[in-house]
């Protein structure tokens, strides 16, 4: 049996149905009743942790089981103040908010998602019981600067979402390609450190889960789909370049047109498990009616085909080209699978290139200004994240398919 049309929810409040200020009231006292416990929840997490590590939200598993049981709870008071609607209702309802002032913060932040991710009932899901309860889990196995780093790849990359002012779901369906896009990226960010890092299996799989409950509530985890350990294949004919030209001008993937975006300060261009390219960006007249910025600064950091290693980097800066990999006076990295090559001479130009992974990187420079390209199969830049791999935020494009 359906439920009645008044229960039917598209993820916007309907104000002739249900805004009723009875209904308003009752309902925000079950939102507080959550809200006061989520913040005691928050509080006691921090007290609890070891002050020494880094802070990942939902990291204290001591509370799951809880937070099963309150979101349950307040779900039923929710259901009951409109007793012909379904539990089902009543949890979205609660999740959601759309109509409530508070709904960018409760879209924006990924504990009004814990529910729909983690829990059945009033009790955590058992393949994921199974995760966190395993006996070899070790919940502070990454290092300080990997929680760091894992704890910010949301923000660093989902910052537009994060700043956005006007209604989130609207604002979401408007851009849910790009949005999505994101937040694969930041998943992305968060299990390549944790591949990378020196934990054991079963507490590889816990983070990954951790990994999923920092998104915003406003993303389906179960449709985002980001594979836990990518097989690449690095022989695949199919491959992709993608660059930063000029002012700078960036050559995506899946964008035939070159995209002109404005972009100053540190950025990173493109990061995977096999390399990883940062710069800094400055604008190119500072002080008048332009926004244009140039690669002033730019590194590139060279991993092992395993991804766990770091080979080395190389740093073109002071408008200089090295004919060195950094600390170093070698043109090669590693040795068989491994191995990276320099090439310079070119006056104008280095290239470096990976054999294994087919990785071939080209750095430009002009005046102390720095372009570059590289080239690598396809399946490796849909696995990258990055300015270079999600696109120019809508905000900070100047033009498409021209040059300016």
């Amino acid at each position: 049996m359906g439920q009645p049309d008044t229960c039917q929810s598209n993820g916007q409040w309907n104000n002739d149905q249900h805004d009723e200020d009875s209904f308003i009231d009752g309902a925000r006292c079950c939102f507080r009743g959550l809200d006061n416990w989520l913040g005691v929840f928050r509080l006691q997490e921090f007290r609890q942790r070891n002050m020494a590590l880094s802070y990942i939200v939902f990291q204290n598993t001591t509370f799951w089981e809880k937070l099963c049981k309150r979101w349950e709870a307040g779900a039923e008071c929710v259901q009951a103040l409109n007793p012909q609607c379904e539990m089902s209702w009543a949890k979205h309802f609660l999740r959601d908010r759309s109509y409530s002032y508070t709904a960018n913060h409760v879209h924006a932040h990924g504990q009004y998602a814990f529910y729909d991710r983690t829990c059945q009932s009033n009790t955590v899901l058992p393949e994921i019981k199974k995760v966190y309860t395993h006996p070899e889990v070790e919940r502070s196995c990454l290092t300080n600067p990997e929680a760091d780093h894992f704890k910010n790849c949301t923000w660093q990359i989902m910052e537009e979402i994060y700043t956005t002012k006007e209604n989130y779901y609207q604002v979401y369906m408007q851009n849910k390609r790009r949005w999505d896009g994101l937040a694969k990226s930041a998943l992305r960010c968060m299990r390549d450190i944790v591949q990378a890092s020196h934990c054991n299996q079963p507490s590889k799989d816990y983070l990954w889960h951790l990994a999923k409950l920092q998104l915003p509530a406003i993303f389906n985890v179960t449709v985002i789909y980001v594979p836990e350990n990518p097989k690449i294949n690095f022989t695949n004919p199919k491959r992709c370049t993608v660059g930063v030209y000029g002012d700078p001008h960036l050559r995506l993937c899946d964008e035939p047109r070159l995209i002109t975006c404005s972009v100053p300060g540190k950025v990173w261009y493109l990061n995977n498990q096999h390399l990883e390219i940062v710069g800094v960006n400055e604008l190119i007249s500072p002080g008048h009616n332009s926004n244009a910025t140039t690669v002033r600064w730019l590194q590139a950091t060279f991993k092992g085909v395993s991804g766990r290693s770091i080979l080395g980097t190389y740093t073109a800066r002071d408008g200089n080209l090295a004919t060195s990999f950094d600390g170093t006076d070698k043109a090669v990295l590693g040795t068989g699978n491994d191995k990276v090559v320099l090439m310079s001479g070119f006056h104008t130009r280095v290239v470096i290139s990976q054999y294994e992974t087919g990785v071939v990187l080209m750095v430009r420079h002009w005046r102390g200004h720095y372009y570059f390209s590289v080239r690598m199969t396809q399946e490796l830049i849909e696995e990258s994240y990055g300015l270079l791999a999600s696109g120019c935020p809508p905000k900070q494009t100047i033009g498409i398919g021209k040059m300016f």
